[in-house]
């Protein structure tokens, strides 16, 4: 059985995000200095072949706030923002993983969809 991801997304209807840089704050809006690397292992999932098993590769790119005293990066720390990161982005319905590698989805953007669908049908009953 599929693990089952899910998380929370803040919803500011007074202030609209006008990228996705702020969309992915509204997902990271209790640790907001990830929405950055969020938005880049996005980028390298576009780009395709992102395996599953490149994280330690991205991490000693992206994570060079988890250095120690002599400059090395920490992995166990980095490792664990990367997989903070990419629960909230596979609880989102961002991305999904099938066969060792991760892929975008649609199923945030259809969700939204479906509940903008759900208040304009209740507003015209």
């Amino acid at each position: 059985m599929a693990k089952k991801y899910q998380t929370t997304f803040l919803i500011k209807a007074e202030k609209k995000p006008s990228s996705v840089t702020e969309l992915l704050e509204n997902l990271f809006y209790r640790k907001p200095d990830l929405s950055d690397h969020a938005l880049n292992l996005l980028l390298e999932i576009k780009k395709g072949n992102f395996e599953t098993r490149h994280w330690k590769k991205f991490c000693l790119k992206e994570f060079q706030d988890c250095k120690d005293k002599k400059g090395t990066i920490i992995l166990n720390r980095a490792r664990v923002k990367y997989y903070s990161i990419v629960r909230k982005l596979r609880g989102a319905g961002i991305i999904y993983q099938r066969d060792g590698l991760y892929h975008l989805s649609d199923h945030f953007e259809d969700y939204l969809k479906w509940v903008a669908g759900i208040i304009e049908n209740w507003k015209k009953d």
